[in-house]
C-alpha cells in the first residue's frame, strides 16, 4: 500500500510538471528530470550503506516524508532553484522507500511466496501510477497545479501510518 501512495503522488510530478513549468515560465524545466534521476542514482549506491547507521524503518519514513515535502514543494515552486529542490527529494525519497520496502516485503513473506509479493509490491506502484495521472489531471484542468501538487504531496504523506505495521510484521518474520 505504501507503494500505491507514493506513486499517485509521484504521477502528478511524472506527468504533469512540464505544462506546470512551462505555465510558470520555467525555461529549463526539463532539468527536473535530469536532477531528478541523478538523486536516484545517487540514493541507489548510498541507501545500502546508510542503513548500517540509521535503522530500515527510519529510512523509510523519511523517504516517504522527503516525497511527500518534494511534491508538495512543487505547488509554490515558481523558479528553477525550488524545482532541482524538489527534484532531489523526490528522488532520494523514492529511492530509499521503494528500495527499502522492497526488502521488507521479501522478508515478510515465507521463501516460496516471495515471487507473488514482488509482483503485488509492483502492482501497486503500477496502479498508483495510472489512478495518479487520471487524478492528478482532473484536479489540475479544474484547479490548478497549486492545488494539484499540494494534494498530490498530501497523499504521499499517507502512506506514512502504513509502514508500521508492514515493518513491525517484517521484523517478527524475520526472527
Amino acid at each position: 500500500m505504501i507503494s500505491l501512495f507514493i506513486y499517485v503522488g509521484n504521477a502528478a510530478v511524472m506527468s504533469f510538471l512540464t505544462p506546470c513549468g512551462l505555465e510558470r515560465d520555467i525555461a529549463q524545466i526539463s532539468l527536473y528530470f535530469l536532477v531528478n534521476n541523478l538523486a536516484v542514482i545517487v540514493s541507489r549506491l548510498t541507501v545500502g550503506r546508510v542503513i548500517a547507521y540509521v535503522p530500515k524503518r527510519t529510512c523509510i519514513l523519511f523517504g516517504i516524508i522527503l516525497c511527500g515535502l518534494g511534491t508538495g514543494l512543487i505547488a509554490i515552486a515558481y523558479n528553477l532553484a525550488l524545482m532541482m529542490l524538489s527534484a532531489v527529494l523526490v528522488g532520494v525519497g523514492i529511492t530509499a522507500v521503494t528500495q527499502l520496502l522492497q526488502v521488507e516485503v521479501m522478508l515478510a513473506v515465507p521463501s516460496e511466496r516471495r515471487g507473488l509479493a514482488s509482483t503485488a509490491f509492483m502492482l501497486m506502484g503500477d496502479i498508483g501510477n495510472g489512478a495518479g495521472a487520471a487524478i492528478w489531471g482532473a484536479v489540475s484542468a479544474g484547479a490548478g497545479y497549486v492545488l494539484t501538487y499540494a494534494l498530490a504531496g498530501v497523499s504521499t504523506l499517507m502512506g506514512l501510518p502504513v509502514p508500521q505495521s508492514v515493518l513491525e510484521k517484517a521484523q517478527v518474520n524475520s526472527k
